[in-house]
């Protein structure tokens, strides 16, 4: 409009069209920049649940159910492949058949502890329920009677390591006939919990064999534990899942480190 009223040099008119690209310029800039910092501080769209994946191959199912590591290594390789629900074909591959499970359900609930320890190293989770709502320490705890010739203590030493529990108090029931494996379970707590939930399942037979234990679980339930287990309770909730890894590698004496890991004493104070 300006150059159909006034005489404008063909560089004045250059100029103008190059001021006028360049102040749109800036304000494409400026909304741009608008844009960005209101998204910035925008809540982030929740992202979709992950999917499970399943699976029915009846090969997998048999190396899992016989135990067969050198199988299950070149099966299970990775995070992904660890954490599969594998979905019941067989009553007998399971400890409750009628649940699907991952395979780390599997190596628990059938007193497996090299296989559990497979699958935890290549990233299988140690705190995920299957469809029961069970997760694999509950399967280890209610094994723990038909597998206890296999130190069913270890597997529960493992999944605790890797962030599982804490165990309700309910569960003791199921394995309180094995005094390590109840001797593990107990020291994960910063305080005993009552004994009235397990001590009448206890055959009188077993508790005159392991009196002393037996006697300092009923004693200290209820009761506060020394610092040093207080101190104990408390690097491993800051450590959770990580305290397979992160303990060996504490700059502590190796009578400490051991300690951190819940090693068995034979009673409890």
């Amino acid at each position: 409009m300006a150059q159909e009223t006034f005489a404008f040099s063909s560089s004045a008119l250059r100029s103008l069209r190059l001021q006028r690209e360049l102040l749109e310029r800036e304000d494409r800039r400026r909304a741009l920049a608008r844009e960005s910092a209101t998204r910035r501080f925008l809540p982030e769209p929740p992202r979709p649940p992950r999917r499970p994946q399943y699976c029915r191959d009846p090969a997998v199912h048999n190396a899992l159910y016989t135990g067969d590591l050198l199988r299950i290594k070149s099966i299970f390789k990775d995070e992904t492949t660890t954490n599969l629900v594998m979905e019941t074909v067989s009553e007998e591959l399971v400890w409750e058949p009628e649940q699907d499970h991952t395979p780390l359900h599997n190596a628990c609930g059938n007193g497996q502890p090299r296989l559990a320890r497979l699958l935890l190293w290549h990233g299988a989770d140690a705190t995920v329920p299957n469809c029961a709502g069970y997760t694999p320490l509950d399967c280890a705890l209610h094994a723990v009677d038909e597998y206890r010739d296999q130190r069913p203590e270890e597997t529960i030493a493992l999944l605790l390591d890797h962030g599982a529990g804490p165990v309700h108090p309910k569960m003791l029931k199921f394995c309180c006939r094995h005094p390590p494996a109840l001797e593990v379970v107990l020291n994960a707590y910063d305080r005993i919990p009552p004994a009235e939930s397990w001590v009448g399942a206890v055959p009188p037979e077993l508790w005159q064999e392991h009196r002393e234990f037996y006697t300092s679980a009923v004693r200290m339930a209820g009761q506060p534990r020394r610092l040093q287990h207080l101190a104990r309770c408390a690097v491993r909730r800051h450590l959770g899942a990580r305290c397979h890894l992160a303990v060996p590698k504490l700059s502590l004496p190796p009578a400490l480190r051991r300690y951190l890991q819940l090693p068995l004493q034979g009673t409890l104070s």
